[in-house]
């Protein structure tokens, strides 16, 4: 449904929206939308309207949340880190959660921040502790990388960073359970004893 005037100027304004807690899915997001919208349309204030359902996200709200909390996007750390490794592309965020031992090194990215969530808060669960170091961080890759390209530049940019000072200090990575400088403390006094 429309109501486009012919040979006239219209405003397009982009819209994010956040969906109460207990719409689970997005044919419910997209249906009540609609019903809401089509109103508006028939009353003149809108002329049209569109979903981009390649922009969908999930994403966990803040324990004391705030207004506008929902819609802040972080800084992938490799976009910091590396300011012209995505430069003249269109691109994506993933989220990367990762494991770093004393001889072992791995990690998993998820199209959506909530997957990498509850993946990091079960190897929080699992890590023994005093010899593993868990991390979540976003990364931005370009929007069409094949899943395979993706694991290797996360790849590249973890194994060369995940040791270092700026990575695992940035405010931009979720460390479990050290904090940056014990961690890598440990790390130190173990390569010291080989």
């Amino acid at each position: 449904m429309h109501n486009i005037k012919a040979n006239s100027e219209h405003i397009v304004i982009p819209v994010m929206l956040a969906m109460h807690r207990t719409i689970q899915d997005v044919d419910t997001a997209t249906d009540g939308l609609n019903e809401s919208l089509r109103e508006w349309v028939v009353n003149n204030f809108l002329a049209d309207y569109e979903f981009d359902l390649k922009a969908v996200q999930y994403v966990m709200s803040d324990s004391e949340p705030e207004e506008g909390d929902l819609f802040a996007t972080p800084s992938p750390i490799n976009t910091i880190i590396y300011p012209d490794s995505v430069k003249d592309v269109t691109t994506k965020t993933v989220w990367v959660v990762g494991s770093e031992s004393f001889t072992s090194s791995s990690f998993d990215w998820y199209h959506n921040e909530q997957d990498a969530i509850n993946a990091f808060e079960r190897d929080k669960k699992s890590v023994p502790i005093g010899k593993t170091q868990c991390c979540m961080f976003a990364f931005e890759v370009d929007e069409n990388a094949s899943a395979e390209e993706v694991t290797q530049e996360v790849s590249d940019f973890y194994y060369e960073m995940a040791l270092s000072k700026e990575f695992n200090a940035s405010e931009l990575v979720q460390c479990y359970p050290f904090t940056p400088d014990a961690w890598l403390d440990i790390v130190d006094n173990h390569n010291k004893q080989l």
